[in-house]
């Protein structure tokens, strides 16, 4: 949407002074596309990580974020909810820029699948976190 948002602002050159922020999630955002919406619009694109199961967002970019940190990163856990990078096959949290699963736990978490126990507790361990599927690393600011 956003890249058809700004072949139409590029070719008709309509005045798309009134955007001040916009937000992407569901897929990468290339580093291309922050840097051309920026351009474009005088508005940097915020990315947003989450899931149907996270109730939808469990990460966030701000505005004010580096174009680095919002092209490279799926930013950092909203409030009061905690992210955790774990070994798939242990559980166990991983190192500094080590991969791992990406869980998270707090309000945001679901109660359950409906009439699924069997799939929710593949999803939520007796801890709390769930377990996303997807894979991500911790990475230190100085990186």
């Amino acid at each position: 949407m956003i890249v058809a948002l700004i072949g139409e602002a590029e070719k008709s050159g309509r005045d798309v002074s009134s955007t001040i922020r916009m937000m992407s999630g569901g897929a990468m955002v290339a580093p291309e596309l922050v840097r051309h919406a920026k351009s474009v619009f005088d508005s940097m694109i915020q990315i947003v990580y989450g899931q149907t199961e996270s109730s939808p967002v469990i990460t966030q970019t701000w505005h004010t974020d580096t174009i680095e940190d919002l092209s490279e990163t799926i930013g950092q856990p909203l409030p009061y909810v905690e992210v955790s990078i774990r070994d798939p096959k242990t559980n166990a949290v991983v190192a500094l820029n080590e991969q791992g699963e990406i869980c998270t736990r707090g309000y945001l978490v679901m109660t359950e699948y409906n009439d699924n126990p069997e799939a929710t507790a593949a999803a939520i361990d007796g801890d709390g976190w769930l377990h996303t599927g997807d894979l991500g690393r911790w990475m230190s600011a100085d990186i």
